[in-house]
């Protein structure tokens, strides 16, 4: 064999290798991207069944949470909405991002400061509409915690309990 005939032969090997590299990232992508797809689709439908929690609120039972002990910890059924929407939201933001390891934003950590929040996560949402174990949930529950460490109690804040 000639020099141009290893030089051509270990072009072709490389292009080859190349091109089956490009292949792998491009399912690889394709995958990602049908996952994303999936997930906002299923936000979007999901968002539209949750709409339907404004307008009868005996339907929180159907995931285990009871309308009167919400309004009970003065929250109102309309702000449970909302705060479920707010950190459903957060948790798809750490989702669609594929990071291993969740971190909150400053407008997410703003939104946990508020003792309505706090309870509204800590008696009635952690473990009845998010996973107790993903590393979102891991997160929201160690801000919490370390806020509520540091914080000085307020009378409304004595009022959470888990």
């Amino acid at each position: 064999m000639e020099t141009k005939d290893i030089v051509s032969l270990a072009i072709s090997l490389i292009s080859a290798s190349i091109s089956i590299i490009s292949v792998i990232i491009a399912r690889r992508a394709t995958e990602r991207q049908r996952e994303a797809q999936s997930f906002v689709s299923n936000q979007d439908l999901l968002s539209k069944a949750n709409t339907l929690l404004d307008a009868d609120h005996d339907l929180w039972r159907l995931w285990g949470i009871e309308p009167n002990d919400v309004m009970k910890d003065d929250i109102t059924m309309s702000e449970l909405r909302f705060i479920f929407a707010s950190l459903n939201a957060s948790l798809a933001h750490y989702l669609i991002s594929g990071k291993q390891r969740a971190e909150l934003t400053e407008e997410r950590k703003l939104f946990l400061r508020n003792p309505k929040v706090r309870r509204a996560w800590k008696r009635h949402l952690r473990n009845t509409l998010f996973s107790t174990t993903s590393s979102w949930t891991k997160a929201v529950d160690d801000y919490v915690d370390n806020f509520e460490s540091k914080s000085y109690p307020t009378r409304q804040d004595a009022r959470i309990k888990t």
